[in-house]
């Protein structure tokens, strides 16, 4: 795992608990749950996605961890000692917002990284066994997605509505 001051998980989930509600909304529907390797950052973007949806006055640690807590968020005390340690270091890690596009590039290329060799692995056990219509298949579904995460590493835009819900089983 990399240094928290250098993760760009970090960086992104702690500057966006700095930004104001209007500034995360367009950068969290730019993301998905799935470019978040760290189950606690996974964890984190789906409390935020789903906070900032409620129209919230901020995204401050104390703010949201007590919004997780409002919904029974936290498994136990020690998912909320873990959880609440990881926001309040993430927190303390940021980059001024103009910055964060480059982090948001980098997070979403460790995502496409990572996509890049799930499927490898996926195809390689595929071409094992498979007929060439699942090849087929597979290998479509592969180039989309990483067309997709491709654009999303320069396209600022959100990516829908879809990229908003918290994925709950995430954590």
């Amino acid at each position: 795992m990399p240094s928290p001051t250098i993760d760009p998980e970090t960086i992104v989930l702690g500057t966006l608990m700095q930004a104001t509600p209007a500034n995360a909304r367009p950068i969290l529907a730019r993301l998905h749950y799935r470019d978040f390797a760290d189950p606690r950052g996974r964890y984190v973007f789906d409390l935020m996605a789903a906070f900032v949806t409620d129209n919230v006055p901020s995204l401050d640690p104390a703010t949201l961890l007590g919004f997780a807590d409002r919904i029974g968020a936290f498994r136990d005390t020690n998912h909320a000692h873990l959880l609440t340690r990881w926001v309040f270091n993430a927190y303390s890690v940021t980059v001024p917002l103009v910055a964060l596009d480059f982090h948001i590039a980098r997070l979403i290329e460790h995502s496409y990284r990572r996509t890049v060799a799930a499927n490898a692995a996926r195809l390689a056990q595929l071409a094992e066994s498979s007929t060439l219509a699942e090849l087929d298949a597979h290998c479509a579904h592969f180039t989309a997605q990483l067309t997709e995460h491709r654009a999303r590493i320069t396209d600022p835009r959100p990516t829908g509505p879809s990229a908003i819900r918290p994925n709950r089983s995430a954590a």
